[in-house]
Protein backbone atom coordinates (compact mmCIF):
# COMPACT_ATOMS: atom_id res chain seq x y z
CA UNK A 1 0.00 0.00 0.00
CA UNK A 2 1.36 3.26 -1.08
CA UNK A 3 1.01 6.06 1.66
CA UNK A 4 0.97 9.70 -0.05
CA UNK A 5 -2.49 8.54 -2.32
CA UNK A 6 -3.90 7.77 1.51
CA UNK A 7 -2.50 10.78 3.04
CA UNK A 8 -3.61 12.87 0.10
CA UNK A 9 -7.61 11.12 0.82
CA UNK A 10 -7.00 12.33 4.28
CA UNK A 11 -5.84 15.44 3.96
CA UNK A 12 -5.09 16.25 0.95
CA UNK A 13 -2.22 18.71 -0.28
CA UNK A 14 -3.61 21.32 2.51
CA UNK A 15 -0.69 20.41 4.67
CA UNK A 16 1.77 21.57 2.35
CA UNK A 17 -0.01 24.29 1.13
CA UNK A 18 0.38 25.26 4.99
CA UNK A 19 3.92 24.51 4.86
CA UNK A 20 4.34 26.95 2.21
CA UNK A 21 2.11 29.49 2.51
CA UNK A 22 2.35 31.67 5.75
CA UNK A 23 4.73 34.60 4.23
CA UNK A 24 5.08 37.28 2.30
CA UNK A 25 6.64 41.23 2.00
CA UNK A 26 4.70 43.87 2.94
CA UNK A 27 4.44 47.54 1.77
CA UNK A 28 3.74 50.17 4.55
CA UNK A 29 -0.17 50.13 4.37
CA UNK A 30 -0.39 46.23 4.42
CA UNK A 31 -0.81 44.03 6.90
CA UNK A 32 2.23 43.73 8.64
CA UNK A 33 3.66 39.93 8.42
CA UNK A 34 5.81 38.43 10.63
CA UNK A 35 9.75 38.76 10.58
CA UNK A 36 10.26 35.55 10.78
CA UNK A 37 8.40 33.89 8.36
CA UNK A 38 8.91 37.20 5.35
CA UNK A 39 12.20 35.07 4.11
CA UNK A 40 9.92 32.31 2.74
CA UNK A 41 8.99 34.24 -0.33
CA UNK A 42 10.56 32.59 -3.77
CA UNK A 43 10.94 29.50 -4.86
CA UNK A 44 11.74 25.98 -2.84
CA UNK A 45 12.40 22.40 -3.49
CA UNK A 46 11.58 20.07 -0.43
CA UNK A 47 12.30 16.14 -0.06
CA UNK A 48 11.22 13.90 3.29
CA UNK A 49 9.20 11.30 3.92
CA UNK A 50 5.65 10.11 3.89
CA UNK A 51 5.07 7.86 7.07
CA UNK A 52 2.45 5.27 7.75
CA UNK A 53 1.63 5.33 11.45
CA UNK A 54 -1.10 2.79 11.01
CA UNK A 55 1.10 0.04 9.42
CA UNK A 56 1.52 0.95 6.30
CA UNK A 57 4.67 1.38 3.91
CA UNK A 58 6.56 4.79 4.14
CA UNK A 59 6.96 6.29 0.53
CA UNK A 60 9.63 9.18 -0.09
CA UNK A 61 8.37 12.17 -1.44
CA UNK A 62 9.78 15.42 -3.20
CA UNK A 63 8.22 18.82 -3.64
CA UNK A 64 8.31 22.36 -5.71
CA UNK A 65 6.78 25.40 -4.01
CA UNK A 66 6.11 28.71 -4.87
CA UNK A 67 5.37 31.69 -2.45
CA UNK A 68 4.19 35.08 -3.88
CA UNK A 69 3.14 37.86 -1.77
CA UNK A 70 -0.37 39.57 -3.09
CA UNK A 71 0.32 43.08 -1.82
CA UNK A 72 -3.18 44.41 -3.12
CA UNK A 73 -5.59 41.84 -0.76
CA UNK A 74 -2.72 41.01 2.17
CA UNK A 75 -2.66 37.33 1.59
CA UNK A 76 0.09 35.27 0.48
CA UNK A 77 -0.47 32.90 -2.75
CA UNK A 78 1.48 29.11 -2.33
CA UNK A 79 1.85 27.15 -5.26
CA UNK A 80 3.19 23.50 -4.43
CA UNK A 81 3.73 20.23 -6.33
CA UNK A 82 4.26 17.16 -5.10
CA UNK A 83 5.18 13.53 -6.22
CA UNK A 84 5.68 9.97 -4.92
CA UNK A 85 5.71 6.77 -6.39
CA UNK A 86 2.39 6.90 -7.35
CA UNK A 87 0.78 10.19 -7.01
CA UNK A 88 1.45 13.65 -8.34
CA UNK A 89 -0.78 17.03 -7.22
CA UNK A 90 -0.58 20.44 -7.19
CA UNK A 91 -2.06 22.59 -4.48
CA UNK A 92 -2.70 26.39 -4.76
CA UNK A 93 -3.73 28.44 -1.43
CA UNK A 94 -4.40 31.90 -0.68
CA UNK A 95 -3.30 32.57 3.34
CA UNK A 96 -4.76 36.33 4.71
CA UNK A 97 -3.52 37.70 7.68
CA UNK A 98 -5.65 39.48 10.13
CA UNK A 99 -4.01 42.97 11.58
CA UNK A 100 -2.72 43.19 14.71
CA UNK A 101 -2.94 39.35 16.00
CA UNK A 102 -0.52 36.50 14.90
CA UNK A 103 -3.48 34.76 13.59
CA UNK A 104 -4.67 33.94 9.97
CA UNK A 105 -6.96 32.06 7.41
CA UNK A 106 -6.85 30.98 4.25
CA UNK A 107 -8.21 28.61 1.71
CA UNK A 108 -6.91 25.65 -0.54
CA UNK A 109 -7.77 24.03 -3.46
CA UNK A 110 -6.13 20.61 -5.20
CA UNK A 111 -5.55 18.64 -8.13
CA UNK A 112 -4.74 14.90 -7.37
CA UNK A 113 -3.59 12.34 -10.43
CA UNK A 114 -5.40 9.90 -8.68
CA UNK A 115 -8.48 8.59 -8.04
CA UNK A 116 -9.81 11.47 -5.11
CA UNK A 117 -8.95 14.03 -7.70
CA UNK A 118 -10.10 17.68 -7.00
CA UNK A 119 -10.48 18.54 -3.39
CA UNK A 120 -11.11 22.15 -1.14
CA UNK A 121 -10.88 23.88 1.86
CA UNK A 122 -9.57 26.01 4.48
CA UNK A 123 -6.92 26.48 6.95
CA UNK A 124 -6.65 28.26 10.33
CA UNK A 125 -3.56 28.84 12.44
CA UNK A 126 -0.90 31.10 14.75
CA UNK A 127 2.54 32.36 14.14
CA UNK A 128 4.61 32.29 16.99
CA UNK A 129 8.56 32.72 16.80
CA UNK A 130 9.92 30.92 13.78
CA UNK A 131 6.35 28.57 13.84
CA UNK A 132 3.84 28.32 12.44
CA UNK A 133 1.07 26.04 14.10
CA UNK A 134 -2.49 25.17 11.90
CA UNK A 135 -5.34 23.10 11.15
CA UNK A 136 -5.85 22.23 7.69
CA UNK A 137 -9.70 21.30 7.28
CA UNK A 138 -12.05 20.02 4.25
CA UNK A 139 -15.95 20.06 4.10
CA UNK A 140 -16.04 21.67 7.88
CA UNK A 141 -13.63 18.73 9.80
CA UNK A 142 -10.29 19.19 10.66
CA UNK A 143 -8.14 16.79 8.66
CA UNK A 144 -4.58 17.65 9.60
CA UNK A 145 -2.46 19.54 12.17
CA UNK A 146 0.95 21.10 10.83
CA UNK A 147 4.04 22.59 12.67
CA UNK A 148 6.20 24.53 10.03
CA UNK A 149 9.63 25.56 11.79
CA UNK A 150 11.74 27.99 9.99
CA UNK A 151 15.06 26.85 10.41
CA UNK A 152 16.96 29.90 9.36
CA UNK A 153 16.80 32.28 5.37
CA UNK A 154 17.70 28.76 2.93
CA UNK A 155 16.03 26.06 5.13
CA UNK A 156 12.58 25.29 6.79
CA UNK A 157 10.94 22.07 7.93
CA UNK A 158 7.51 20.98 7.86
CA UNK A 159 5.71 18.06 10.32
CA UNK A 160 2.00 17.22 9.58
CA UNK A 161 -0.32 14.89 10.80
CA UNK A 162 -3.43 13.51 9.37
CA UNK A 163 -6.71 13.22 11.26
CA UNK A 164 -8.81 10.10 10.15
CA UNK A 165 -12.09 10.12 12.75
CA UNK A 166 -10.83 12.20 14.98
CA UNK A 167 -7.36 10.20 15.54
CA UNK A 168 -4.29 11.07 14.59
CA UNK A 169 -3.20 8.48 11.54
CA UNK A 170 -0.08 9.01 9.39
CA UNK A 171 2.19 11.83 9.19
CA UNK A 172 4.84 13.65 6.80
CA UNK A 173 7.85 15.02 7.67
CA UNK A 174 9.56 17.57 4.75
CA UNK A 175 12.83 19.88 4.88
CA UNK A 176 12.75 22.97 2.43
CA UNK A 177 15.40 24.23 1.01
CA UNK A 178 16.62 27.59 -1.51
Amino acid sequence: MHFLPILKRQIGLAGLVAILSITGNSPSFAVEIPTVLSGLVGSWRGNGTANARSGGDNENVSCKARYTDIEADESLRVEVTCAGLNAKGTLVGFIQYSAGTSDFVGNWYQNWSTSEGEENGSLTGTISSNKIRMNVSAAGTVRARLVIEATNANQHSVNLVGIVDGVEEQGMNITFRR
